[in-house]
């Protein structure tokens, strides 16, 4: 694994460490075939400080992680783990799934990260993971389905102004979690 750093971003004491701690940790639980790469950056978004303990992630391929992170919130470095975590069990999914286009497959996406992270870092924080309780999505479920039958760009559930933050979210983890239960 290769822990990258994009040019002029701040250094902060501990964030390499706390990223190739997390991939090692990734790596007793699942095994990925492809060499990974890790973009390693800043963030000052007040949402990602505010509400997700100062780490970001996307992943673009089975082979390419990038992670935004700030360490102004208490406990970034776990919420730094945590998202590794995440954006790693998505490079396992692109392992196996070149493209993602039904907004069920994504559910399926998200439920394997959330799951996994969840697996790999019990005690991590992830708001997304359990924004709601099991009512709210029972009350929200008929118009979350109906969305779920549509393709990706016509529906998007995981990060619209139509669906409460982490509504999408939260459904995939309590329905990765009711798959696994199986």
């Amino acid at each position: 694994y290769a822990v990258l750093r994009e040019a002029g971003r701040t250094r902060a004491p501990g964030s390499e460490n706390a990223v190739e701690g997390a991939l090692e940790t990734c790596r007793t639980h699942q095994e990925k075939e492809e060499p990974l790469k890790v973009n390693l950056g800043w963030t000052e978004n007040e949402f990602v400080l505010e509400k997700m303990g100062g780490s970001h992630g996307f992943t673009p391929s089975k082979e390419m992680i990038d992670i935004d992170f700030n360490t102004e919130p208490g406990g970034w470095k776990e919420a730094l783990r945590v998202q590794t975590a995440h954006e790693y069990a998505h490079t396992v999914c692109f392992e196996e799934v070149d493209e993602i286009v039904f907004n069920w497959q994504y559910v399926l996406f998200e439920a394997h990260s959330q799951n996994f992270a969840e697996k790999a870092f019990p005690d991590g924080n992830a708001p997304w993971r359990e924004h709601f309780e099991q009512g709210d999505l029972s009350e929200r479920w008929p118009e979350l389905k109906k969305a779920l039958k549509k393709e990706v760009d016509e529906s998007p559930i995981f990060r619209s102004e139509k669906y409460h933050e982490w509504l999408g979210y939260t459904a995939a983890y309590m329905i990765g979690q009711k798959l696994l239960e199986d």
